[in-house]
């Protein structure tokens, strides 16, 4: 093997080692196939997912470890499967698998992580709030690459959910406020404050439906918040009142699963007198995002 195959294979494994410590759903295996193909070749696969020393640390939840492994196994077929991989299957099976677990998210080529506690359900005590969605990876991703936009501003987060857009802001805002309403996604919230020791990050509640309060900032984020068409006057209520001052701006992250959900967002917009445009996130690529197309970002200002 020369030198441009074994760099190529070291960047495969990279990628496979970023989506697996972040749980992604869909894994790419077609990828990894080449490191199941050989005994010795599974020992770099498995260091850099099952015994990754951050993995580890931080273990993901039972369920997808456990579909992981089968899904390795099953992979492997015929041939023989790393000793190491059948010891952590033992070891699973030994208790209940849980829903809850933690993953790991680079936005930076793998020079630093973020630790969340998140569940696998998609509904997990009555909220859907913790768990990370695609707009909020890309909401992560697009804000690395524009750090210009928060330098040294105070971001305020609507509907936070475990904190992950608001983490990745940390490192360049001078303080970021995460606000949510249900008890459980701030108290998550909170656990990601704690687990990545964010000294510059808070979390606060704040309830669509009444004023902001003492609740303030330079620029508003959201990401994932569109959902309930019923919700949305409050939401754009609160964007409005958040809105202070003229330099004061809201960038919104949407997934568009419903078109009619999204038009009536533009239209209680419109009706509350904002101002707002369609950003370009054509060029945003991450190991994350898998349609980043279905991904609409909107910027909100005062008229």
């Amino acid at each position: 093997m020369n030198e441009v195959e074994i760099s190529e294979q070291d960047n495969v494994l990279q990628h496979l080692s970023c989506s697996y410590l972040s749980n992604v759903q869909r894994f790419p295996w077609p990828k990894a196939l080449t490191f199941l193909k050989e005994y010795s070749q599974q020992k770099r696969l498995f260091e850099k997912t099952l015994g990754h020393p951050l993995s580890l640390q931080y273990p993901p939840a039972g369920k997808y470890l456990d579909t992981f492994i089968k899904t390795w196994i099953s992979k492997v077929g015929d041939g023989e499967v790393l000793e190491d991989v059948y010891d952590m299957m033992t070891a699973l099976l030994s208790r209940p698998l849980s829903s809850n677990g933690y993953r790991l998210y680079t936005f930076d080529n793998c020079a630093t992580f973020l630790v969340t506690l998140e569940s696998v359900m998609m509904c997990s005590k009555g909220t859907t709030g913790l768990q990370s969605w695609q707009a909020c990876f890309v909401a992560c991703v697009w804000a690395t690459r524009n750090k210009e936009l928060f330098y040294q501003k105070r971001v305020v987060e609507l509907g936070c959910g475990v904190g992950l857009l608001g983490a990745s802001l940390s490192p360049f805002s001078s303080h970021v406020t995460l606000t949510d309403h249900h008890g459980s996604v701030l108290e998550s919230a909170q656990g990601t404050v704690s687990l990545n020791k964010l000294s510059n990050v808070s979390v606060e509640p704040l309830d669509w439906r009444a004023p902001a309060g003492d609740i303030s900032g330079d620029v508003v984020i959201a990401a994932d918040v569109v959902f309930d068409p019923a919700l949305l006057p409050d939401l754009v209520n609160t964007i409005k009142t958040l809105l202070r001052r003229p330099d004061n701006v809201c960038f919104l992250f949407s997934t568009v699963r419903n078109r009619a959900t999204f038009d009536r967002l533009l239209e209680c917009l419109e009706g509350a007198g904002l101002m707002f445009e369609s950003l370009d996130l054509s060029y945003i690529h991450h190991y994350l995002i898998e349609n980043v197309s279905d991904v609409k970002l909107l910027k909100i200002t005062l008229k």
